[in-house]
């Protein structure tokens, strides 16, 4: 408790030494993004395909989700219930627990589930967002075995006051507002968005799971949510920067009722989610360090008059602090260190008591940089004391570089680890399911090997890629059935993937226009096994092919996005039942004008374009064609 203690007093003592403020009105400073909030991301992800969500799609999902935008705009696998329902994200074959998410350079995983559902993540509050594909646990740690996902709400900090207000309407009555400002006070800059939405959600379906396959609609299904993003850099002197950011956000969702079910559901789910970070960094010749602190804390209550047990309540607390620094050894090369220590709690109805544990990680990389003007090297190692525990030394290298003018690879080998979440360690023991306190750390490696080439003109632009990947890992936990009929989870399985992405980015100027095109494949072989000789099994909710394409076109002031997803049939269970691949096109235009100084976007939108009928996961129905009508007003 001692150094819980410490932690609050060191986070506070961070929070108000920020200065006083006072208006200037002759200085303009250039404080423009936050992107060394995540120092091992930005220098140390050498040899990682790394790939960033073009800004300009993302504008076309200011009034819907983080999934949502993922789901249009990159090659990953997006696991949906429904509209506004949970969704989670798989790299390479892995669960949601493999991959990674960070926001501004913190881990947001649950130590309850090791998930977040990014359906609750609205893109109005989100400037960026990039995909590190493979795993590292030197660098991010514990869950990042198959991939990263990075999120930034600070990149909207600009060096003038700007403000902005957007609207949107859409199908089945959804209703959005978002609102937000950027300014500076002397030397600092913030930014402030909020946003509100709600929606009824009752679209009409084709339901498949019952004889006849009626047209029905969908019920139980609507929800709300609002939340507020406030972020701020302050300078201090010539060597000295703060950094600040609050996140909030409230998000009330009706359980909808499944397709086979005959009596409309009743369930309901309130979570609130909290994020507060306080960095202070000090830079002077080739020394860099950063201090950071972070408080995440999520709660969630859950209600089914239907059900036995009507009430449920459950709630988590991560604390955070890192020191880290990063010296540059050379003109060519720098050496990082960090030493991280987080505290995690949980109190939910679930467990037999509310269990806690420290953890303690010490980190080291290691970058050789521009050997021979052409190839750079990154070396890394993680060893993590949870509790009383040493896990096992972790270590990654990565290796990028130029082998002619046009042609460029990258390569990345690392050792990759899951530790149990509390759900897994403590759930208490019931009719139904029971706990294993015994579990040991999920562990493998993951690696990679990728080129790249680029041709370049003066009217076009083309850039094509290549990757392999091969991922192992060890102990899987599975939540299995006992003899007992009890659920308990086990080390019980092995798990691989291995496969081929390929993609071009096309661009072209000609007659006054600007056109392009992202194309973006995936061939997945993923496959689970137990570790007592069994037959291999295709993971579930993986489909081996997968295709993402994104057309875009602007002239003058008028901009138009075309995106199409495509998906092959995905095993829901051991059994070898699937889901019927399908592919959802989606159509947005877009037109800018200026009004006196306001400058004022309208973009119409056009969501599954041919009225398919697919499930993303089996007995949740999707929505047919569907619109949406935004305006953003900025000044």
């Amino acid at each position: 408790m001692n150094i819980k203690k410490l932690f609050f007093i060191v986070f506070v003592f961070c929070l108000n030494q920020l200065p006083g403020q006072e208006v200037s009105k002759d200085t303009i400073y250039e404080l423009i993004n936050i992107d060394l909030m995540d120092t091992r991301a930005k220098d140390f992800s050498t040899g990682f395909k790394v790939e960033t969500l073009d800004k300009n799609l993302l504008k076309t999902f200011s009034g819907n989700s983080v999934a949502d935008a993922l789901s249009a705009g990159s090659g990953v696998n997006i696991k949906s219930y429904g509209p506004g329902g949970l969704s989670s994200i798989s790299i390479r074959g892995g669960g949601s627990y493999h991959t990674a998410i960070l926001w501004n350079g913190i881990n947001l995983q649950s130590p309850m589930n090791g998930g977040l559902n990014l359906s609750s993540i609205p893109m109005d509050l989100i400037g960026d967002i990039s995909l590190q594909y493979g795993g590292s646990g030197s660098l991010a740690g514990s869950g990042a075995a198959f991939g990263v996902l990075r999120l930034s709400s600070s990149s909207g900090l600009r060096k003038e006051n700007t403000a902005f207000l957007s609207s949107s309407v859409g199908s089945y009555s959804n209703y959005r507002l978002a609102l937000g400002s950027n300014f500076y006070i002397k030397n600092s800059l913030f930014s402030i968005k909020g946003f509100y939405q709600s929606s009824e959600n009752d679209f009409e379906f084709v339901n498949t799971a019952k004889f006849g396959s009626p047209t029905e609609k969908q019920s139980n299904s609507a929800y709300s949510q609002y939340g507020i993003i406030v972020d701020n850099k302050t300078t201090v002197g010539e060597n000295t920067t703060f950094l600040a950011s609050l996140f909030f956000n409230n998000y009330d969702k009706d359980i909808q009722t499944l397709m086979s079910d005959y009596t409309p559901s009743e369930a309901n789910q309130v979570d609130n989610n909290l994020l507060v970070t306080a960095i202070f960094k000090y830079s002077k010749n080739r020394l860099n360090i950063n201090f950071k602190n972070a408080y995440i804390g999520a709660k969630l209550h859950f209600t089914d008059p239907m059900s036995p047990d009507p009430e449920s309540k459950s709630a988590s607390s991560s604390f955070i602090s890192e020191l880290e620094s990063n010296y540059f050894t050379s003109e060519n090369q720098n050496l990082y260190t960090a030493i991280n220590y987080t505290y995690e709690n949980a109190d939910s109805g679930g467990y037999s008591s509310n269990p806690s544990r420290n953890r303690l990680s010490f980190i080291a990389a290691y970058k050789f940089s521009h050997l021979w003007d052409k190839v750079n090297i990154a070396l890394s190692l993680r060893q993590e004391l949870i509790d009383s525990n040493f896990n096992p030394l972790q270590y990654s290298i990565g290796v990028d570089g130029n082998i002619v003018s046009f042609l460029d690879f990258n390569f990345n080998f690392g050792k990759v680890y899951r530790i149990p979440t509390m759900n897994d360690l403590y759930w208490r023991e019931t009719g139904f399911a029971v706990g294993n306190p015994d579990l040991i750390d999920e562990s493998g490696y993951s690696s990679d090997f990728g080129l790249t080439q680029t041709i370049g003109g003066d009217f076009i632009d083309i850039k094509f890629g290549q990757s392999i990947f091969y991922n192992y890992i060890n102990n899987l936990i599975i939540w299995a059935q006992l003899d007992n009929g009890k659920w308990k989870p086990l080390n019980k399985n092995i798990g691989k993937s291995k496969g081929l992405e390929l993609s071009v980015d096309f661009s072209s100027r000609i007659f006054g226009s600007k056109i392009g095109i992202k194309e973006s494949y995936t061939y997945t072989d993923a496959s689970t096994s137990d570790d007592e000789g069994g037959s291999w099994q295709k993971q579930v909710y993986t489909p081996t092919h997968n295709s993402n394409t994104n057309l875009w076109w602007e002239y003058k002031n008028l901009r138009s996005d075309f995106s199409l997803n495509y998906y092959s049939d995905r095993n829901i269970d051991n059994a070898g039942n699937t889901l019927e691949g399908y592919s959802i096109g989606d159509f947005s235009v877009s037109y800018f004008f200026d009004l006196k100084k306001i400058n004022i976007q309208i973009t119409a939108k056009a969501n599954n374009l041919w009225n398919t009928q697919y499930q993303v996961t089996s007995g949740y129905a999707m929505p047919l064609r569907n619109y949406m009508l935004t305006a953003r007003f900025s000044i």
